[in-house]
C-alpha cells in the first residue's frame, strides 16, 4: 500500500511538473509572438539551406549501406576490435563508426537498422544510441574548430577528446558478460522485418525513413531555437552571469551553445565549456533522437546518463589538455 501510494506521489509531482513546463512555454510564446516567428522562420530557413541538404542524402546513404550489409562488411576489420572490448555485436559496429565520423543521425539510423532487421536487441540498440550519439567530425572540426576556436586543429582535439570518452564511457558501462543471441521475442512490437529484401525495397525503404526523419529533426531544431532566443531576454532580465546564461542556452542547443563559447576571453574555459556542449550535445538533439526512435519502444533513461556523463568528462579532459597547450 506505501509502494503504491509512493508511486501515486511520484506520478502527480511529474504531472506537476510537466503542466509547469507546459504553461511556462505557452506564456513565454505568447509574450513574445514576433520574436518566436521570427526565431522560428530563421530556424526553418536554415533547416531548408543547410541541415536537409547535409543530413537528408547522408541519412539515406547510412541506413542503405546497414540495411544491404555494406557497412558490415566495410568495418569487418574493425568489428572484433570494438566489439570484444564494448562487448556489442559485431554487427553494431558499423553504425557506431558511423556515428564516431559522421554524426548522431548516421549511428541511430543505422542502429534502428539493425533493430528492424532483428540483428540487435531493443537493450542492445538503447546502449549503442547511447554510445555512439556524437557530433559529426565535420562539425567539431570545420564549424567549431575554424568559426569558435580559430584553430581547425584544435577542433580535431575535441573530436578526439569526445570520441574516446564515448568509448571509454562503453567500455566501463558494458554488460558483466556478452548478451546472449537475440531472441524474436524482444522485437515482437517492432515495425518492420528488413531480412531478405530486395535492394531496390531497401532504397525505398531508406529513403522514407530518412524523409520522416528529416521531418522530425527539422521540427525539433525549429522549437528548441525558438525557445532559446524567446529566452535570451528574461535571462538577462534575471541578471544571471553571462557564462551561467550561455550554459543555460547551450545546454538547449548545440550550435548556438559552441558559437556563443568565441565570445568568451579565455582560450582555456573557451575549450572547456565548448566541449561541455559537444559532450552532452543539447536538448534539441536529444529529442532529435528520441523522435527517430518513435514507436520502436526504446527507454531513453540510460541515454541521458551517459550524456550528461559524456558532457562532464569532457570538459574535465578538455581543461587538462588545453591548459597544458595554454599554460
Amino acid at each position: 500500500m506505501t509502494s503504491r501510494k509512493a508511486k501515486d506521489g511520484i506520478k502527480r509531482a511529474r504531472a506537476c511538473v510537466f503542466l509547469f513546463i507546459g504553461a511556462a512555454l505557452l506564456a513565454l510564446f505568447i509574450k513574445n509572438p514576433t520574436l518566436t516567428a521570427r526565431a522560428a522562420a530563421d530556424a526553418l530557413s536554415k533547416c531548408g539551406a543547410i541541415l536537409i541538404p547535409s543530413l537528408f542524402p547522408l541519412m539515406t546513404a547510412s541506413e542503405i549501406a546497414v540495411e544491404s550489409g555494406a557497412a558490415e562488411r566495410l568495418t569487418r576489420p574493425l568489428a572484433s576490435i570494438l566489439s570484444k572490448p564494448l562487448r556489442i555485436k559485431k554487427e553494431a559496429s558499423a553504425p557506431l563508426l558511423l556515428g564516431l565520423f559522421g554524426g548522431y543521425t548516421t549511428s541511430v539510423c543505422g542502429a534502428l537498422s539493425l533493430l528492424r532487421s532483428k540483428k540487435i536487441s531493443k537493450r542492445d540498440c538503447e546502449r549503442l544510441i547511447a554510445i555512439s550519439s556524437l557530433p559529426s567530425l565535420p562539425f567539431l572540426t570545420g564549424f567549431v574548430g575554424s568559426s569558435v576556436f580559430n584553430s581547425t586543429a584544435d577542433g580535431w582535439i575535441l573530436w578526439l577528446i569526445t570520441v574516446i570518452t564515448s568509448l571509454l564511457i562503453g567500455f566501463f558501462t558494458r554488460p558483466i558478460r556478452a548478451r546472449a543471441e537475440y531472441s524474436t521475442a524482444d522485437g515482437e512490437d517492432i515495425r518492420a522485418n528488413a531480412g531478405g529484401r530486395s535492394l531496390s525495397k531497401i532504397i525505398v525503404g531508406a529513403i522514407s525513413h530518412s524523409a520522416t526523419s528529416m521531418i522530425l529533426i527539422c521540427a525539433c531544431v525549429i522549437f528548441f531555437y525558438a525557445l532559446a532566443q524567446t529566452l535570451k531576454a528574461p535571462l538577462k532580465a534575471l541578471g544571471l552571469p553571462e557564462n551561467i546564461e550561455r550554459l543555460i542556452l547551450g545546454s538547449l542547443e548545440i550550435t548556438g551553445g559552441t558559437l556563443s563559447c568565441a565570445d568568451i576571453g579565455s582560450n582555456i574555459l573557451k575549450r572547456t565549456v565548448c566541449a561541455f556542449f559537444v559532450g552532452w550535445s543539447g536538448l534539441s538533439v536529444h529529442f532529435q533522437i528520441i523522435s527517430l526512435c518513435d514507436g520502436y519502444g526504446l527507454s531513453f533513461k540510460r541515454y541521458f546518463i551517459f550524456k550528461a556523463l559524456h558532457g562532464i568528462l569532457c570538459a574535465l579532459i578538455a581543461f587538462a589538455i588545453f591548459g597544458f597547450k595554454f599554460r
